[in-house]
């Protein structure tokens, strides 16, 4: 039978966990996982063929209205009313990027594309050896859900990921009539005009298709003559393929790993905070009692020091306030304190800083071997970027320096005040320290730690490399701009209607639109620029269309019922207007108590969802019989995605 609901589906349909709002919703193109938007756009909704829900998303800002998955699968876009478009992984649906966009997107589409030529195979087996040779960057430990770059998943995925396949990852974020490119959901090239600066009939891009990476069609709407427009640009990128995707790939890295050194920042700023805000306690306590005598902190201390006599005030502190317990807790706190920063900045920062280095000498080498003078590309940047990064692993050796010596002088600092303890009690101290130790503790460091400028220090140096990797990036920008152009040519169509569906067979183009009873179907040659077009009568309204990127089949749901038919026959007939029953019907099926609204597939995977009119159900079935399957491909992931034991999905 055809359309067989998948067995387990209940007979009138799964119920959603929320409101399903008909804004968004897909099919992972390798997995079989269909997601859903939900209440008006504040949730993504994730279920299994079998209904089981495996994510449910908040999108804490603005509205979700757009969705689109990554081709192989392996991540998740989210595009919110708020102008965001947020990157999601999707073994475990822990936010990879945020990117604030500047214009007004209406929608994406990801693509993926290798470059299979071999003009480069010695220079990857170089840049293999370079990025294994460099120490892998550790994530912070208990990284919690406001990390997003210091996690293993961001690490390995942003930062380490292997290039060797020259991979590029591009995802288009259309606006009215601009593009956005977002390479590997990090470095973004913004505003790339695709109508022209007049836009006369204020067109709107509305649909995308590419023949290829560097052939692209887009259907504007136009609100002066109310018409579908089709339109052409290029990106003309081949024969440069090698140069983008190693400035792109490279730019990324370096934004992730920005992102990388400022989590690693915040984290320092928080631990280093809980020492000076205990130290400050104590210290602030006999500050205030010896206001009424007027004396300070570091000279009572160094009284003691040196005299062995003390204030009452000092005295009560010590007996009173700090104690035995006190001065334990305050010496547990500050060696985790010291070590935890030196560690952090050993095994975090500096390796860090190696990398930024590196990759910064690798776009210094791509770009003066690959771009020409003539061009408008800062290459002096390049230097600057790199200075600042030096500059800041500097300091962060001069930090790891000045912090053990801090650590050494308050250690002979704690087991003074011990030893004063004990003798307070009349006992024989028990610890050693060097008296010119604790001088300098309390002289140069009481109550002016050099933790303090730590994070102030590092963050004006990172301010630093972080507008020079901004000027280096817009460089990078506008070099890639220049690979874009569009035609003024366009071709109209027939009337604006609601949604669109485009697909290549062969050379030709398909346009698919339906409103008012009507499904209106054109057809394109690019090669010959002819433009065809049929009407197709329904009789009713048809609620959804969807169609199969690999074969000659429609889909519309329609009565009640879902019903799949072939076009190509119907450009044969030399007529331009077909009646309902003119069509060639292959496959239709009416599902008993329930009634369908939304449709969307996975052709590839021979699977398919629908949706209840009143939006709180969904079946899914199979678009064929299984038994005739045999030549179905194989997804790049398990069709049935299963949990491992920490809850994760295994892909």
């Amino acid at each position: 039978m055809v359309f067989d609901v998948i067995e387990g589906n209940p007979p009138d349909g799964f119920v959603c966990s929320a409101k399903i709002d008909g804004l968004a919703y897909s099919w992972c193109p390798t997995m079989d996982l269909v997601a859903f938007t939900a209440n008006n756009g504040k949730l993504v909704v994730v279920y299994r063929k079998n209904g089981s829900k495996v994510w449910e998303l908040t999108i804490q800002d603005g509205l979700a209205k757009g969705l689109v998955w990554r081709p192989d699968g392996k991540q998740f876009a989210v595009i919110t009313t708020k102008n965001k478009c947020l990157v999601y992984e999707s073994n475990t649906a822990r936010l990879l990027t945020e990117d604030q966009i500047r214009d007004d997107i209406t929608f994406g589409e990801w693509v993926l594309s290798t470059d299979n030529s071999q003009r480069h195979k010695f220079s990857e087996l170089v840049d293999l050896g370079l990025w294994k040779s460099l120490p892998k960057l550790p994530p912070l430990p208990n990284s919690s859900k406001s990390n997003t770059f210091t996690t293993k998943v961001a690490i390995d995925g942003l930062i380490q990921q292997n290039d060797q396949s020259k991979e590029m990852n591009l995802l288009m974020l259309f606006s009215e009539s601009k593009l956005q490119m977002t390479f590997n959901a990090l470095f973004s090239v913004e505003s790339i005009d695709l109508i022209g600066p007049a836009n006369d009939e204020d067109e709107e891009i509305v649909a995308h298709i590419s023949q290829n990476l560097e052939d692209h069609y887009i259907i504007t709407s136009s609100f002066t003559t109310m018409k579908l427009q089709l339109r052409h640009f290029k990106i003309s990128m081949n024969k440069d393929y090698r140069l983008v995707h190693d400035l792109t790939s490279l730019s990324s890295k370096i934004i992730a790993l920005s992102g990388y050194i400022n989590e690693i920042l915040i984290f320092l700023a928080q631990d280093i905070r809980t020492l000076l805000e205990f130290s400050n306690r104590f210290v602030g306590i006999l500050k205030d009692e010896l206001q009424g005598i007027n004396d300070n902190v570091g000279d009572q201390l160094y009284d003691l020091l040196l005299t062995g006599m003390m204030s009452l005030e000092l005295k009560d502190w010590l007996e009173n306030t700090l104690g035995e317990r006190g001065i334990t807790r305050w010496s547990k706190t500050g060696e985790a304190v010291f070590e935890n920063t030196r560690r952090t900045i050993f095994y975090h920062l500096i390796p860090s800083c190696e990398r930024l280095i590196t990759l910064l000498s690798h776009i210094k080498g791509t770009s003066k071997a690959s771009i020409s003078q003539e061009k408008n590309f800062n290459f002096d940047i390049i230097d600057e970027c790199t200075k600042s990064a030096q500059n800041f692993m500097k300091l962060s050796f001069q930090f790891i320096i000045n912090v053990k010596k801090e650590q050494e002088l308050f250690g002979s600092f704690v087991n003074w005040i011990h030893a004063v303890l004990r003798e307070l009690q009349d006992e024989e101290p028990r610890t050693v320290y060097k008296t010119s130790d604790v001088s300098e503790f309390i002289n140069s460091h009481l109550e002016r730690s050099s933790l303090m400028m730590l994070t102030p220090q590092f963050r004006r140096h990172f301010n630093e490399i972080k507008i020079n990797t901004n000027d280096l990036f817009t460089s990078i920008k506008s070099l890639i701009k220049d690979f874009v152009s569009y035609d003024s040519q366009k071709y109209e169509l027939g009337v604006v209607t609601e949604k669109q569906k485009l697909k290549f067979q062969n050379e030709n183009l398909y346009i698919y639109s339906h409103g008012n009873a009507i499904i209106s179907i054109y057809k394109f040659d690019t090669n010959s620029q002819k433009l065809e077009s049929i009407d197709i009568e329904t009789g009713s309204e048809v609620y959804d269309i969807q169609i199969s990127k690999e074969k000659d089949e429609i889909f519309i749901i329609i009565n009640d019922e879902l019903i799949c038919f072939q076009n190509e026959d119907l450009f044969n007939q030399h007529k331009s207007h077909f009646k309902f029953d003119d069509l060639i019907i292959t496959k239709r099926k009416k599902f008993p108590n329930f009634h369908p609204k939304y449709l969307t597939l996975n052709t590839l995977n021979n699977i398919g969802s629908l949706v209840s009119q009143d939006l709180q159900k969904f079946i899914i079935f199979n678009l064929d019989e299984e038994t005739n399957l045999q030549e179905r491909p194989k997804s790049s992931s398990p069709s049935q995605p299963e949990l491992d034991s920490s809850g994760d999905l295994i892909l």
